[in-house]
């Protein structure tokens, strides 16, 4: 699932540079949030390999599980304060809770994948 997540984290940045280049701010930053979870994953495993060279006796797949989540809480801020970008009540309640179910999604195949394998 590494190579998704940065797969993921480049049509992003993509997205983002497609508004700025059409002149939509906006929406550039409010895209900006969607990757923070599959950036937590890709960060998630040199975390762990640097905590189990420390000697703390956590195990690895559960540090990587817990990276995701601080990853997903940090997500769900983000969303909710860049809504107030958005114009209207509607769209702001829609970007938070699309966007947030897309993460939540995410994190859930995230930490599956991790504690599966």
């Amino acid at each position: 699932m590494l190579m998704e997540s940065w797969a993921i984290i480049v049509l992003l940045l993509m997205m983002a540079g497609i508004f700025s280049h059409r002149k939509k701010m906006n929406y550039a930053v409010m895209t900006l949030p969607l990757g923070i979870v599959p950036f937590s994953r890709v960060c998630s495993g040199p975390l762990a390999s640097a905590v189990r060279g420390l000697g703390v006796s956590l195990a690895a797949p559960y540090l990587r599980c817990a990276v995701i989540g601080v990853g997903l809480a940090a997500a769900c801020v983000l969303f909710w304060v860049f809504s107030k970008r958005a114009s209207t009540l509607r769209s702001r309640r829609g970007y938070v809770i699309v966007c947030s179910a897309f993460s939540v999604c995410l994190a859930l195949v995230f930490m599956g994948d991790v504690l599966i394998l």
